[in-house]
């Protein structure tokens, strides 16, 4: 009985298995979703000098029809209903990265641009913000003191997130 509460006790203590995602907003108020709203974005901090920073997938808008076949979801800011907290492992990348000592940032997408765009497209009469150049932009300026002085700083991407990190 006492290994078993041994078990029990290291796992629910352990950084990396309670490991959660931390929904932090940003600070320039130029740096929007599609829907004109604030973009967001994860973190998840330890005492580390190495980083994560994860660019997600999620295609692009090439024309007002794409555009308006994306999801709502895709055009806005995270919204969660149980608070401003995920499960780190609700991605393998950043868990695995983080359980390997790193501080873990993701992005997330909702400018339809593939991270490229600063500047307002008319769709449909309407003016919608392409702000994901904004959006890294800030988000890289805002946690500039602690990329420069990382041992080691990883920039990884999946589909629209590889030419994120390529146009950045």
């Amino acid at each position: 009985i006492f290994n078993y509460m041994f078990l029990i006790v290291f796992f629910w203590l352990s950084p990396a298995f309670a490991a959660e995602f931390t929904l932090k907003t940003v600070k320039d108020k130029e740096a929007v979703c599609n829907n004109g709203k604030m973009a967001n974005y994860w973190v998840a901090q330890q005492k580390s000098k190495k980083w994560l920073v994860q660019f997600p997938g999620g295609g692009a808008a090439w024309t007002a029809k794409n555009y308006s076949k994306r999801g709502a979801d895709k055009k806005r800011p995270v919204r969660l209903a149980d608070g401003e907290k995920m499960a780190l492992s609700k991605s393998a990348i950043a868990k695995q990265f983080y359980d390997s000592g790193y501080n873990v940032l993701m992005l997330h997408y909702c400018s339809s641009d593939l991270y490229a765009g600063n500047h307002v497209n008319n769709i449909k009469g309407k003016k919608v913000p392409f702000k994901g150049r904004k959006i890294v932009e800030t988000i890289v300026s805002e946690y500039a003191s602690e990329f420069q002085s990382a041992d080691d700083l990883v920039i990884a991407g999946t589909s629209a997130g590889v030419y994120g990190t390529v146009l950045n």
